[in-house]
């Protein structure tokens, strides 16, 4: 099979991280995001006041890989502790490779 092969193969995968939330007591699942997405959400950054409800709408799931969120569930995600929310969208970013790589050094410190 050739590269370009490969490549499209990826996009049909559900790469699922896991995360032990000590304030849930339970894990929570997210999922990789697209380029699509990834971009889109990145482009948003800094100027979206919704960006972490948007990141988790994106990539909440449970343990199969099924979308939790919609994006009509923004203010319920607002409302949640910043504790949780903060801490799984930088778990999200990190395994979506968009954060610095200095931001994952001073994590492992």
């Amino acid at each position: 099979m050739g590269l370009k092969e490969n490549l499209i193969k990826l996009s049909e995968l559900k790469d699922i991280g896991e995360w032990y939330s000590e304030e849930l007591k339970e894990n929570v699942y997210y999922l990789k995001l697209n380029t699509k997405d990834g971009t889109e959400l990145g482009k948003l950054m800094q100027s979206d006041a919704d960006i972490v409800a948007k990141v988790l709408i994106k990539s909440l799931c449970d343990e199969k890989g099924e979308i939790l969120f919609k994006k009509a569930d923004v203010p319920i995600i607002n409302t949640m502790p910043i504790s949780v929310t903060s801490e799984l969208f930088e778990k999200i970013l990190i395994f979506n490779k968009m954060l610095p790589e200095s931001v994952k050094e001073a994590e492992k410190n």
